[in-house]
């Protein structure tokens, strides 16, 4: 990639965080005042958990694009799943927060997604990636 792409990816990315962060904090305030409280916690930490998540498959996908992964890296990639389950379980099992508002909080970095989609065809480069094609 060249540099020009390298400051288009960047800028995804942090328009994707940003969104998230967004579509959290919303969305706390939306759970809190339709369903109470615990909806809004329940929320809240699955919105953190995805952001966390989106992170942490970010800088996997970094570690392998050019440089030698780290083990540290691979190790994490391989047990994030792992512990997003055993968090979640630990969470849920002993605490009166909403599970069911703690998945949809889960989804916040796939709402990110698709609004850095829907940016990407509106405002979006109007050039082919492929020279083939043109």
């Amino acid at each position: 990639m060249g540099q020009a792409d390298d400051r288009l990816y960047a800028r995804a990315i942090e328009r994707m965080l940003r969104a998230m962060l967004w579509l959290g904090a919303a969305g706390v305030v939306v759970a809190c005042l339709g369903w109470g409280w615990r909806a809004g916690i329940g929320y809240g930490m699955g919105a953190a958990a995805s952001w966390t998540m989106f992170r942490w498959l970010h800088h996997f996908v970094e570690a392998l694009s050019g440089k030698p992964a780290r083990t540290r890296i691979l190790v994490l990639a391989a047990l994030r799943y792992l512990l997003l389950g055993v968090g979640l379980y630990v969470i849920f099992r002993f605490s009166k927060t909403s599970l069911m508002a703690a998945l949809a909080g889960l989804f916040a970095s796939t709402a990110a997604a698709i609004a850095e989609g829907v940016y990407e065809l509106l405002h979006g480069e109007r050039t082919l990636d492929h020279q083939d094609l043109q």
